[in-house]
């Protein structure tokens, strides 16, 4: 087991301190803060408190902030093993918005539906290879949106292949 070592919380030194196992304590209370879980998204929140002033952080961001380097300044906090409430410094990485979306795909946690497989799609990949066709024979987004059940707005992304690409040729580019 590694040995638990604290460091302070960036804006708030002297107030809180963050661990290595991400742990928060509260100087002022002598104590170890109790992180509550975020419901939609099971992260670990805490609330820290500052000049009459309450702010949520999450704690895997707090224990990132201070445990590991950030250079290149990327925005968002990776949890390598995809377990949101497992903060140990370990476990955590800077990355890119599209990085962090690309490990939950990969990971199993986020499912990459597209096209008809979304529940709320009207359309379906039948209806948009035949409302393509259309398209290039001459019929305007409009008149196809009304015959489809989208907005013309919908439509001419679908028959500019802006949307459903999943549905274009290879050599296809947007």
């Amino acid at each position: 087991m590694k040995k638990e070592t604290f460091k302070e919380v960036r804006g708030y030194e002297g107030l809180y301190a963050v661990s290595n196992l991400g742990n928060i304590f509260s100087h002022k209370r002598g104590s170890l803060l109790n992180p509550r879980p975020r419901i939609e998204k099971r992260y670990r929140i805490v609330q820290l408190h500052k000049n009459g002033m309450t702010k949520n952080y999450r704690v895997a961001r707090l224990v990132a902030m201070a445990f590991i380097p950030n250079p290149k300044n990327l925005p968002e906090v990776n949890h390598k093993n995809g377990i949101s409430y497992e903060d140990r410094v370990e476990n955590l990485e800077w990355c890119t918005h599209r990085e962090n979306i690309i490990h939950s795909i990969r990971t199993g946690l986020r499912i990459s539906a597209f096209g008809e497989k979304i529940g709320i799609a009207v359309l379906t990949d039948k209806k948009v290879k035949r409302a393509r066709t259309e398209y290039r024979k001459g019929k305007n987004v409009a008149e196809l949106g009304r015959k489809y059940g989208v907005d013309r707005k919908t439509m001419r992304s679908v028959v500019l292949g802006k949307t459903w690409k999943h549905l274009l040729p290879p050599s296809a580019t947007v």
